[in-house]
């Protein structure tokens, strides 16, 4: 097979992350995930670690790392700064791991065409989302009000529309009904707008 078409394979394979997982970042940590996971930071940057099988003899990791480089090269260029940084691309028994780190969640939704909001409560209210959802209060069964919810605009959020696991820099407090904690700062979301607040 070509090289020219073995590109294409990975172009092909590559767009397929973007349009249901999004590419993904991370450092040394991180790449322990194996299962497609936003890291959220405790500065409100944040990568996102994307897992995906890599099980065709034409699948090239080099090749793989050259053309994500470039699209992010491409990305930072029409920024004039550097807002995207490749982490690392590993390949191992496989499976890939493709890892990139976002300044902001901005970047993130104008690199993948994803829904990701991070910030705090105040921040969400007033780029205008709704929290039209029933909530919960973490480990619990009985719903909250909004108005808890939203009481201290200083909470962190993490609003998505993709199924992806999120890790968080504190514990989380509450969440929407579509989402599945599993952990005091890990949490499973499905999709449709989800919703998960946590300590900041």
């Amino acid at each position: 097979m070509g090289e020219e078409e073995t590109m294409k394979r990975l172009k092909l394979w590559l767009g397929m992350i973007l349009l249901v997982c999004c590419l993904a970042g991370c450092g040394d940590q991180e790449t322990s995930y194996d299962t497609t996971t936003l890291v959220v930071k405790d500065d409100g940057t944040f990568v996102e670690v994307v897992v995906e099988p890599f099980d065709k003899e034409y699948y090239d990791a080099s090749e793989l790392e050259s053309f994500v480089q470039n699209e992010i090269q491409e990305y930072n260029l029409r920024k004039v700064s550097t807002q995207l940084s490749l982490e690392g691309v590993e390949v191992e028994d496989e499976i890939a791991k493709v890892s990139i780190s976002y300044k902001t969640d901005e970047d993130y939704r104008n690199f993948n065409e994803g829904t990701v909001f991070v910030g705090t409560v105040r921040e969400a209210i007033n780029e205008g989302y709704q929290f039209d959802q029933t909530f919960r209060a973490y480990e619990k069964t009985e719903d909250v009000s909004v108005a808890q919810v939203t009481e201290n605009g200083n909470y962190g959020i993490v609003i998505t529309a993709e199924a992806i696991n999120v890790a968080l820099p504190d514990k989380i407090l509450y969440i929407s009904e579509n989402v599945v904690t599993n952990g005091k700062k890990s949490a499973q979301t499905a999709a449709g707008e989800c919703y998960i607040i946590y300590k900041k």
